[in-house]
């Protein structure tokens, strides 16, 4: 069945090389998701959007990437009914986590995580709006991840 929002699956092993696979009954086949693997810790990552049947197996060439610690899309974003950017970011340690939306001034304009979360790959959305909700104009905004005493920056373009 569909999920409201994309969901992120992680498993913990031993040693690279593994991928997550989800049955898929269309094609009465395993589907191999494309996944991310942090070699410190060993936790594998797949985002999905169904709940399903998965399983471990080993990880093919052209679906080997490593993650950046931080990715946004659509990029450029644009804002509509019930539409939303979505940022994507990897933590390597269990800690504080803060992500916040700046305007092209520096100011910030939105706050979407502060708190706690444990190791893996995550995700939030973002509507264009600032935290009153008030739709924000079309312009370059900047996004920042606060982590483990690390800083993260992306941009991202808003059109309306």
């Amino acid at each position: 069945s569909a999920l409201p929002q994309a969901a992120t699956l992680q498993v913990s092993v031993d040693g690279a090389g593994w991928t997550d696979w989800r049955w898929d009954e269309a094609a009465n086949a395993w589907e191999e998701l494309p996944t991310s693997v942090d070699p410190q810790t060993g936790w594998l990552a797949a985002t999905v959007d169904e709940l399903g049947l998965f399983r471990l197996g080993r990880v093919s060439d052209e679906n080997r990437r490593d993650s950046p610690p931080i990715t946004g899309y659509p990029n450029p974003f644009v804002a509509a009914d019930g539409s939303q950017a979505r940022i994507d970011y990897r933590l390597d340690s269990p800690g504080a986590v803060r992500l916040q939306i700046y305007n092209s001034l520096g100011q910030p304009v939105r706050l979407l995580v502060d708190e706690f979360q444990e190791v893996g790959v995550w995700s939030a959305g973002w509507d264009g709006s600032d935290d009153e909700g008030m739709s924000l104009g079309s312009g370059i905004y900047y996004y920042e991840l606060s982590e483990g005493g690390r800083r993260h920056h992306r941009s991202l373009v808003l059109l309306r």
